[in-house]
């Protein structure tokens, strides 16, 4: 079971640590990062 995915973003202003994704254990297998403000970033679940 997952509990947690971190991803690293390359930006022109360098790395960034993306908000990880956290659950108490799951199976789902499609995950995303998508941007959520200038240079911000968070792993999500794919819902699709």
């Amino acid at each position: 079971m997952i509990t947690r995915i971190t991803a690293i973003v390359r930006t022109p202003i360098g790395e960034v640590n993306a908000v990880p994704y956290t659950s108490s254990g799951t199976s789902f297998s499609q995950y995303a990062i998508i941007q959520t403000g200038e240079y911000l970033f968070e792993v999500t679940r794919r819902t699709e």
